[in-house]
């Protein structure tokens, strides 16, 4: 039996979210968790657990939540777009002319957004200080981005999008440092003008003093991961494969090739390296604005509450409705040569760098029933489990953290199904509500 404390509270309707949460807990896929959701202004979920006995975790911890970093980065754009400062449509090297060195000079803004500009693979490294903000400014990253030769997918795999794990956020901050009025990194924006004005922890670059509140990362091994694929469903419901893909998993976990080594650090990517390099000072004070985010899921779900109501809500601003709609349209559906794992490929991204979930009619079942966990979404997931999403139609702002990470769930799937439940009992409330509002238009009709 494993032993668990869930604390926080839902709003009536909402119950079901909180006993996906706990099952998770009884089934032992969490050690800490967040899980946060709010409806238009109205904070619905509120949850976070410890089976680990972590006395000092609570809702306010925050946690490394890597790719979901990568939607922090594409708000901060979105707000250039408002601006007037930068366009989708622009080329990086209007903005940075030395990025066109090597043949760069055609890379479009849109296409870094999308995973379209031949930079997922790049070579060489910088050192691990060049991610603090002062050496940022020094060009230090920049530099080493303006060496780098484009790369696309070979012509057989009939697709130019090939996920940039990492390399996306380094471009997309020195488009952002040069064309910001201030001319401020991607994580001091944020910082100053969206998590501190809206009382929202979702950080690139965290202080000192914010050191006390972070929670450790860690992950299964990965012989207990592929010991565990052998079991029932009913002992380890996240782990289940059929034979082939067994021996897919396990080639793939032996080496992790689908994921390449952060470029301030050599050697072959494992989980080990993983929760080294994103545990380091510089990494964490420093921006990796694709991977390096420091959040709690309250922090996350308020921003995107924000989000989820076109930029603007009560009052607090992040863009305009011209801007959400521009970063939120141009959505293109393609393959991804690098996450081709089913569930994931292909993906609809739009032209600000976001994907939007819904089911296609000539996808099989199987898919579609994974598709079906964040229909009407936006958003992005991280490494390990981590979702930050947002729902327009249901003005739905959602963040999940995890201190487990795990990293053979490419899915995501403990985010999805918690998610999902939100969607449910939204869509429940909404219903009530018309139904509400039309029994009381009929009675003041027949009153009249």
């Amino acid at each position: 039996m494993v032993k668990y404390e869930i604390h926080g509270s839902v709003a009536p309707g909402y119950e079901p979210v909180k006993d996906v949460f706990e099952r998770h807990f009884r089934q032992g896929l969490e050690a800490n968790a967040q899980c946060c959701a709010y409806v238009g202004s109205e904070k619905v979920v509120d949850l976070w657990g410890t089976a680990v006995g972590d006395s000092q975790y609570n809702g306010d911890s925050l946690q490394v939540v890597f790719s979901s970093t990568k939607c922090l980065t594409a708000i901060a754009m979105g707000a250039l777009i408002d601006q007037g400062l930068i366009s989708y449509d622009d080329s990086v090297s209007s903005i940075w002319p030395e990025f066109a060195h090597k043949g760069k000079d055609q890379v479009l803004i849109s296409q870094v957004m999308r995973h379209e500009a031949g930079l997922a693979n790049t070579q060489g490294q910088f050192p691990v200080s060049g991610l603090l903000p002062e050496n940022i400014q020094k060009n230090v990253i920049g530099h080493w981005l303006e060496q780098q030769e484009l790369k696309f997918p070979r012509k057989e795999a009939n697709t130019t999008r090939q996920y940039h794990f990492i390399s996306r956020g380094f471009i997309l901050n020195e488009i952002f440092r040069r064309a910001e009025k201030q001319h401020r990194t991607i994580g001091q924006y944020l910082r100053t003008e969206v998590a501190e004005p809206l009382k929202a922890d979702a950080f690139i670059g965290i202080r000192p003093e914010e050191e006390a509140r972070l929670a450790t990362l860690t992950g299964w091994s990965r012989p207990y991961v592929l010991w565990r694929m052998l079991l029932p469903e009913f002992l380890a419901p996240d782990i289940q494969v059929s034979a082939s893909s067994f021996k897919k998993a396990f080639t793939r976990f032996l080496k992790l090739s689908y994921m390449p080594p952060p470029p301030w650090q050599s050697g072959e990517a494992n989980f080990n390296v993983l929760d080294f390099s994103w545990n380091h000072d510089h990494v964490l004070r420093g921006e990796s604005p694709s991977s390096s985010g420091v959040c709690s899921a309250r922090g996350l779900a308020k921003i995107g509450a924000v989000m989820a109501n076109g930029g603007e809500l009560d009052g607090f601003k992040i863009m305009s409705k011209r801007a959400w709609d521009t970063m939120h349209g141009g959505l293109s559906l393609k393959h991804d040569n690098a996450l081709k794992d089913p569930g994931w490929s292909p993906t609809e991204m739009s032209q600000g760098g976001v994907a939007y979930y819904r089911e296609h009619d000539n996808e099989p079942e199987s898919l579609r029933q994974i598709r079906r966990l964040r229909s009407g979404y936006f958003g992005w997931t991280g490494l390990g489990g981590s979702v930050f999403q947002w729902h327009p139609n249901l003005k739905i702002g959602f963040g999940y953290t995890t201190t487990l990470l795990a990293w053979y769930d490419n899915l995501n799937m403990r985010g999805g199904r918690l998610q999902y439940e939100v969607r449910k009992c939204a869509e429940a409330a909404a219903e009530a509500k018309s139904k509400e509002a039309q029994q009381l238009h009929k009675d003041s009709r027949q009153q009249g």
